[in-house]
């Protein structure tokens, strides 16, 4: 591939869709929602719940303790109904920056990007969703590493 083509080719698969949606507090914590075309995306942030203090923390977003909020649930709602995502893909994000997300379409993928972080448990994290096949796969990456590890294969959404 020639490199002007190339860089074209790389800036048209990187470029982001980022649009404000609305952001709130209940009494079950934050959610923020993101739009691409029609879809509507909202993730949604809690505090850490006790009873989950008692084992020793095994997710992301700390280095030692425990973190202060997670990711509570990632809903996708669009002319194709309503999905959720499996607790467990979400719930192991520790103190999330659900209001820095990217969401972009990668051909016939939806990909949500977020960066979270209390310092040196930083970690990236990329949801790969497949609409059509009501699939959704994640990779995490900790910002002391170098390469993203797929944490959770093609695994279906429930549907609402």
């Amino acid at each position: 591939m020639k490199p002007k083509l190339y860089l074209a080719s790389l800036a048209a698969i990187t470029t982001l869709l980022l649009a404000e949606g609305c952001s709130s507090t209940t009494s079950g914590g934050k959610f923020k929602d993101y739009f691409v075309g029609t879809d509507k995306i909202r993730f949604h942030e809690a505090e850490l719940p006790e009873e989950r203090k008692r084992d020793p923390w095994t997710g992301y977003g700390v280095d030692g303790g425990f973190p202060e909020t997670v990711v509570s649930a990632l809903e996708i709602m669009g002319a194709y109904g309503t999905y959720s995502l499996p607790v467990d893909m979400v719930n192991d994000l520790g103190n999330p920056n659900i209001g820095h997300v990217r969401v972009r379409l990668n051909g016939k993928l939806l990909e949500l990007s977020m960066t979270n972080s209390d310092g040196a448990g930083g970690h990236f994290v990329l949801f790969q969703v497949d609409l059509a096949k009501a699939q959704v796969r994640r990779f995490v990456r900790p910002v002391i590493e170098d390469d993203f590890t797929k944490t959770h294969d093609w695994t279906t959404i429930r549907k609402h």
